[in-house]
């Protein structure tokens, strides 16, 4: 327990067992100690300076209000804290400064679009919800409302579109909607359940402060039929809010038929989804045996422009022709593995070298790897074989996301000579020498390794040139490196050696130690704070009755909706009665 102060000194390691071990302290009270201390260790390296290691190691403080952030869908809902940016350890910046090459879009560039984008539909909600205001008034109104809205790539009415007509609508019904009523989610597929904007419409109806909630339609809500039933009969009906749905003209204040129409419709809604997808194939399996561009192209071929053909968004149908450009780096690429005898990273280094080699597809950064130069050695496609459909998206429902997972083989297979790029014979030789270097790689790191070397320094550790952070490598998993300052030659690298990790703990665990000693506070605050947290464990929660029954009430809707629909095959109904058992232990827990 006090090896955690081990470089903190005797004073420290006392005073904070004394404050563990007295009788107002009790165990739910530790993990809290450890949390606090950890992160206000963590917190100060940015701030005191360290000379040792200032102008070689930088450190990226964590914010525990920043985890998670990139995984949420923007909308609106409450706003995620952007992540501090990386520091040195004397609190200077880290400089992101890259030698990039033209690429695709950056992150920041996808981040600053999605901005705009939200930045113009607040905008436009503003003006629509300020004219309806002025034809129905807060006063004139018989009840408070609340819209949702959303569209995904597969659905192009804009948000501001829904808003419109469900702000029309409500006028006619005497709904009041406030501008801070209207939630919506930007680019994001029905399947996913946790939303920004869902959860912060669910916070509101939680709060009473609406009797009403309006849709467009049933599809915009979910694009999963139990979602949609459980969310409206547990999370709306139940809780006393009627839901309208507009273009569906379906309404849970009209009797009990609501719940077979809204199971019809969001049934309905599912089904066209999963019927989108094999008529989508068949078209695109039609295109692409006559050549045509259906996919991201990979380096060396380029579209061309087919008179008289448009896709839906009337721009160009482009058939596939090899590039005559970057085609010659995909030569040079072969012959320098095949002919020439040089190494993956060698390769990569001197394509990165040259400032006319073309960027590898898909980068973020512009340079080249040894995995990206043994992913484009293995395309099939440069010796004529071209592949349809070689990955498929699945969705997990309980994980909440798509997985790309690799089917057991292609849905269409074409051979494209005028597509040929390298000769098969080239191509093979070159999957040889690839199977022979995989064969050679190194064993997998023992089980044991983990805990001598455990993985304090995650997350930790940036490159200052690339921004990216420095991963384990080397015998043992013993040191840490950028991967790519590796693909770039010695002379030119900004970190040019490894980074033992060992030594990086013990230098991080002395440098934390050095600024706890010179806080003369910070131990006073951390007993303070365990006090607090004891004294706090200890009074009666009064919140917590109302946590309990509210529980209890959802689990009494869930059983009741379970009940209602047990499924129509046995293997469901088997389900449904394991998943009562369940719900009944966990309300017998209560």
């Amino acid at each position: 327990m006090y090896g955690c102060f081990e470089f903190l000194g005797l004073d420290a390691s006392q005073r904070v067992g004394e404050t563990l071990a007295s009788p107002a302290t009790s165990l739910p009270t530790i993990p809290t100690f450890l949390a606090v201390l950890l992160l206000t260790l963590v917190a100060v390296v940015g701030v005191e300076p360290r000379p040792l290691s200032a102008h070689e190691v930088p450190v990226r403080p964590l914010s525990s209000d920043a985890v998670g952030h990139a995984a949420e869908p923007f909308g609106s809902g409450p706003a995620s804290s952007l992540p501090i940016g990386p520091l040195f350890c004397d609190g200077r910046p880290v400089s992101r400064s890259r030698r990039r090459k033209k690429t695709g879009r950056s992150p920041q560039e996808i981040a600053r679009e999605k901005q705009q984008l939200l930045d113009k539909t607040n905008s436009e909600i503003d003006a629509i919800a300020a004219e309806y205001h002025q034809k129905l008034s807060r006063d004139d109104a018989d009840s408070i409302g609340a819209v949702y809205a959303r569209f995904s790539t597969g659905f192009q009415d804009s948000v501001a579109d829904q808003v419109r007509a469900v702000y029309a609508d409500a006028v006619r019904r005497k709904i009041f909607i406030p501008r801070d009523h209207v939630y919506f989610d930007l680019a994001t597929t029905g399947r996913r359940a946790r939303r920004a904007g869902v959860a912060a419409l669910q916070a509101t109806i939680l709060q009473r402060k609406v009797q009403v909630v309006m849709f467009l339609s049933t599809s915009r809500l979910f694009r999963k039929a139990y979602r949609a039933m459980q969310f409206v009969e547990e999370e709306v009906v139940e809780l006393g809010v009627r839901a309208i749905f507009v273009s569906d003209d379906l309404d849970t204040s009209n009797g009990e038929n609501w719940r077979m129409m809204l199971q019809l419709k969001a049934t309905m809604d599912e089904a066209m989804t999963k019927s989108h997808g094999p008529h989508v194939r068949a078209a695109h399996e039609s295109l692409f045996r006559r050549g045509m561009v259906v996919t991201t192209l990979p380096l060396g071929y380029a579209g061309e422009d087919v008179p008289g053909e448009f896709t839906k968004r009337l721009r160009p149908r482009q058939r596939v022709v090899v590039d005559d450009q970057t085609a010659p780096y995909v030569r040079r690429v072969f012959d320098d593995y095949v002919k020439h005898g040089k190494t993956l990273t060698a390769i990569a280094q001197e394509l990165n070298e040259d400032a006319a080699a073309p960027p590898p597809t898909r980068s973020q950064t512009g340079l080249w790897t040894n995995v990206l130069v043994r992913r484009l050695l293995m395309n099939e496609a440069y010796c004529g074989r071209w592949t349809y459909g070689a990955n498929e998206r699945k969705w997990l429902s309980k994980k909440d996301y798509a997985q790309v997972v690799k089917r057991k083989q292609p849905l269409l297979t074409v051979q494209f000579d005028h597509l040929r790029i390298v000769s098969v014979d080239l191509w093979r030789q070159a999957q040889v020498l690839i199977a022979k270097e995989r064969a050679k790689s190194g064993r997998k790191s023992e089980k044991d390794q983990w805990q001598q070397r455990p993985r304090l320094l995650r997350g930790l550790f940036v490159c200052p040139e690339h921004g990216g952070q420095l991963i384990v490598s080397g015998a043992g998993a013993s040191v840490l490196h950028c991967r790519l300052c590796r693909a770039v030659k010695a002379e030119d690298r900004t970190l040019f050696t490894h980074l033992n990790r060992a030594l990086a703990t013990q230098m991080t665990c002395h440098t934390l130690a050095d600024l706890v000693r010179a806080d003369d506070s910070l131990v006073d605050d951390i007993v303070a704070a365990c006090e607090r947290c004891a004294a706090q464990a200890q009074q009666p929660d009064p919140g917590r009755r109302r946590r309990i029954l509210e529980e209890t009430a959802k689990l009494d809707n869930a059983v009741t909706f379970n009940r209602r629909n047990p499924g129509e095959t046995e293997v469901d109904q088997a389900a449904t009665r394991v998943l009562l058992r369940n719900l009944g232990r966990r309300k017998a827990e209560l």
